[in-house]
């Protein structure tokens, strides 16, 4: 069995490599610091509380920033470490779909080529599973929350559905706050529909089950209460889940997206989603409702994208793990219609492998600047590419060309573009400017004034003096024996303040200076 399935193998084991290679070189960006913060300062301080910059941090509750604690004390804070923990998460969920098609359908091989086209698809390959984000964590519960909805729901466990939601909707929530919420009163209702026993959602059974998440969240926030007003964390905590959506934009930023969400999510998707050409066939949509597990997961699917197809300002993340639904679609039914028949098929799978050594040429002589540097990784491209190339003439009936042409790609990303980035990008100027300011400043006292840097510099400068960095106003007293980063514009005599170092705050170019002010704080007219 395993000498039957030894190319599977193979191919996961490449991903995982893919995966992991090179993934602390780049500093932290875009939500990271803000994970990784929330996470040292709930160490540095000794209790559970999310704080940053000593202020009590109410936009997502701490499950998460609990989970990256103990990579923290095993390995440190590096780059790598931060994103250990998501790129797991996404291996893990791959596995679970895998795992669980498998189950329901007992085709081995679909099932492992719709997890792959989770993990390969465009935005998952190339943005998502560079970044330590909570969503993959997120997607495992909720994407098991799907699964079993269908076990127990087709089994008529509806008891046992109803504890394991509620188990899974405590762990989401305490993840990512009201999504969580959303996910399961949908699925639920899904289910009950689809299995035609809507009247349970109204029995004694259901609701003694929410328990399992009321009684874990209500202790999390009875703990939170003797630290901060729960009113306010949940008017917080409904704010960061409602930004996004209808109700904050305006209509013709909520009716154009419903046109241009379509089309993103197509192309984050790609290129497996392009096989969704074939349900302009009618016996691709007929044999999706005749088969009641495939009519299961397009069900929860649409009911589940729905509000997110609704939100103008979406991420793709957000919906990573309603994925493995739309590619099931995709790739159960081209293999239930055996689709491989039409020459069409063959050919469009093969043509991307078979070009690939066309394009690294055409590359390299357009970008022939930048790739004088990277001869030796060129060369090792290309001699892949040319062995994907008679591996794809050979090979038929198989998606394993494209699959291993994605890895391909992805592996000279991790060898050339992702140093690249390294040099260009300015989160490396931030963090160099956060060294700067430690290399100055020494384990001397250090604040902010009225104003607050990005994240990701508030972490660096925090980890490498394990001190809090907290945030000063007007309204404290001055220490004119403490550094102070501030707005430069705060500088207005020289007679008051001593600078130190100057630099931008890079995400709204804002200048600010390290100073010591000789007297009293300034005040912004």
């Amino acid at each position: 069995m395993i000498k039957k399935y030894i190319i599977h193998i193979c191919a996961a084991m490449l991903l995982v490599l893919c995966y992991f290679w090179n993934s602390g070189s780049q500093a932290l960006t875009a939500d990271e610091p803000t994970r990784a913060l929330v996470s040292l300062e709930i160490m540095l301080r000794g209790n559970p509380i999310p704080t940053i910059n000593n202020v009590i941090y109410l936009n997502k509750p701490p499950l998460y920033n609990w989970m990256l604690i103990p990579f923290y004390k095993a390995f440190g804070f590096g780059e790598g470490v931060t994103r250990f923990p998501a790129i797991l998460s996404l291996l893990i969920l791959g596995y679970m779909v895998f795992y669980y098609f498998k189950k329901f359908t007992g085709d081995i091989t679909t099932s492992f080529f719709v997890a792959m086209a989770l993990l390969t698809s465009g935005n998952m390959l190339f943005y998502s599973s560079l970044l330590g984000h909570i969503d993959a964590t997120f997607s495992i519960f909720i994407f098991v929350l799907f699964m079993q909805c269908y076990k127990l729901g087709s089994a008529g466990e509806w008891n046992k559905l109803f504890r394991w939601s509620y188990i899974l909707c405590a762990v989401g929530f305490m993840l990512k706050g009201i999504p969580a919420i959303v996910f399961v009163g949908m699925s639920l209702l899904v289910t009950a529909v689809f299995f035609r026993k809507f009247k349970t959602l109204f029995s004694s059974s259901h609701f003694l089950n929410m328990l399992w998440f009321l009684v874990p969240v209500g202790l999390y926030f009875l703990l939170f209460s003797s630290y901060y007003p729960l009113t306010d964390y949940f008017l917080n905590l409904w704010s960061e889940s409602s930004k996004r959506t209808v109700m904050e934009k305006s209509f013709l930023e909520s009716f154009s997206h419903l046109f241009i969400f379509p089309v993103h999510f197509i192309v984050d998707t790609a290129p497996w989603s392009l096989l969704v050409f074939i349900f302009i066939k009618k016996e691709a949509r007929e044999h999706v409702q005749k088969n009641e597990f495939l009519r299961f997961c397009l069900y929860i699917f649409f009911a589940n994208i729905f509000v997110y197809w609704l939100a103008p300002d979406n991420r793709a993340r957000y919906v990573m793990m309603l994925y493995p639904l739309f590619f099931a679609l995709l790739f159960f039914t081209f293999k239930g219609l055996n689709f491989w028949q039409r020459t069409w098929s063959n050919i469009t799978i093969k043509a991307l492998p078979i070009l690939f050594p066309i394009v690294l040429n055409a590359t390299f002589f357009l970008q022939s600047e930048v790739l004088q540097n990277y001869k030796l990784e060129w060369a090792l491209l290309f001699m892949l590419s040319v062995a994907l190339v008679y591996y794809s003439i050979r090979k038929k009936n198989t998606f394993f060309p494209l699959l291993f042409l994605l890895l391909l790609v992805r592996i000279g990303f991790d060898l050339i573009i992702i140093p690249e980035r390294v040099l260009e990008l300015d989160v490396g100027k931030e963090k160099q400017e956060a060294m700067d300011i430690v290399e100055i400043v020494g384990s001397e006292p250090l604040a902010m004034y009225s104003s607050n840097l990005h994240h990701g510099s508030s972490f660096y400068i925090t980890e490498k003096r394990r001190q809090i960095l907290p945030i000063k106003s007007k309204y404290d007293t001055c220490d004119v024996n403490s550094y102070y980063l501030a707005p430069s514009e705060f500088v207005i005599d020289s007679a008051n303040t001593e600078i130190y170092y100057s630099f931008n705050r890079r995400y709204q170019n804002k200048s600010f200076s390290l100073l010591k002010f000789k007297k009293e704080f300034p005040i912004r007219e």
